[in-house]
């Protein structure tokens, strides 16, 4: 899964950990409404998230 609208190293590449890291303190614990906008090229889902 993938967010739309958000670019953000992948978690090889410089900083990808720390990213991680952001997004889970963010989202972590709390409930999300999740929209699926496409799929993307690899056959992911590009989503919109609304952390409520």
């Amino acid at each position: 899964m993938r967010l739309h609208g958000v670019d953000a190293p992948e978690s090889s590449q410089s900083y990808g950990t720390a990213a991680t890291r952001a997004a889970r303190r963010y989202v972590g614990g709390k409930d999300v409404r999740v929209t699926v906008e496409e799929i993307g090229h690899y056959g992911r889902a590009v989503v919109r998230l609304e952390v409520k």
